[in-house]
């Protein structure tokens, strides 16, 4: 549990170094698509530091608790559902009304679309090079 909430920190504390950068994108640029791609890379960015930084620590737990016969099936389990977790927070994050919204819509809680996170990045790429 404490590996949890020390990756949920540092996660944190990478967005926090970025959040200048976003700031500065925010004030200089009125191309919405842009401004969300920026978002997303940082928190992409953010998420794979923490997730690496969770991978090696609990690495190192199974490296000394779990049996050789059994290393390498928890350690692909791992890496499974690290991979799950990622996709499952990419989609609940674009499901639920995206972290900075569109300026020209209202506020909503729920998205309404019927795409997901990844051919929303996708389009969202297409709609910014024109």
């Amino acid at each position: 549990m404490s590996f949890v909430l020390v990756c949920l920190t540092i996660i944190s504390g990478v967005m926090a170094v970025f959040a200048p950068i976003s700031f500065f994108f925010l004030l200089t640029t009125t191309n919405y698509e842009f401004f969300k791609l920026v978002n997303i890379l940082i928190f992409a960015v953010s998420g794979f530091v923490g997730i690496h930084i969770f991978y090696k620590n609990l690495s190192l737990v199974i490296a000394e608790n779990v049996e050789e016969a059994n290393r390498k099936r928890v350690i692909l389990f791992l890496k499974l559902w690290l991979l799950m977790f990622g996709f499952i927070g990419a989609q609940l994050s674009y499901s639920l009304s995206p972290f900075f919204g569109d300026p020209s819509v209202d506020f909503m809680i729920f998205n309404e679309n019927n795409n997901d996170f990844f051919s929303d990045v996708i389009m969202s790429f297409m709609r910014m090079l024109g």
